[in-house]
């Protein structure tokens, strides 16, 4: 029998393939918006509340207790570096160019809302300017190496 984590698993994967397919099929000119609404509001919407009424309450006090809650951000990072490294391999094909384009744009908005949205604003309450700034500092420096 799958463990909760398998099947929360499966059915993200089920989520994106499905919201997939059908932004492939309209892209190709053959797929029905109307589909495509159906599911993003029978499926996805009901799935993001369910997690945020009943996972993410639950897992925030275990983050707080065990983990490392900037572990998703650095997960952002490692998907906007594989974008763009599979981005540079698609220069030559202009579909699957944009496609990327398009896909990185969403991760990069969604990330960037997640930097202003949450840690910003703990930055900005329990850091003094000086400590900005130095942070700030650090962010621009050339790595040596």
């Amino acid at each position: 029998m799958a463990s909760v984590a398998e099947k929360i698993r499966q059915h993200h994967q089920e989520l994106l393939q499905s919201i997939w397919e059908q932004a492939k099929a309209i892209s190709e000119g053959h797929g029905d918006p109307a589909m495509l609404m159906e599911l993003l509001k029978r499926d996805l919407l009901p799935h993001a509340q369910g997690e945020e009424r009943a996972l993410y309450p639950v897992i925030d006090s275990l983050i707080t207790r065990y983990g490392h809650p900037i572990a998703a951000m650095t997960i952002d990072h490692e998907f906007i570096s594989d974008y763009v490294a599979r981005i540079e391999q698609a220069l030559s094909s202009p579909d699957k160019l944009q496609c990327l384009v398009w896909q990185l744009y969403a991760l990069l908005e969604a990330h960037i809302a997640k930097e202003e949205r949450l840690l910003l604003p703990l930055m900005e309450a329990y850091l003094s300017e000086s400590e900005q700034q130095s942070l700030f500092d650090a962010m621009h420096e050339t790595p040596h190496g």
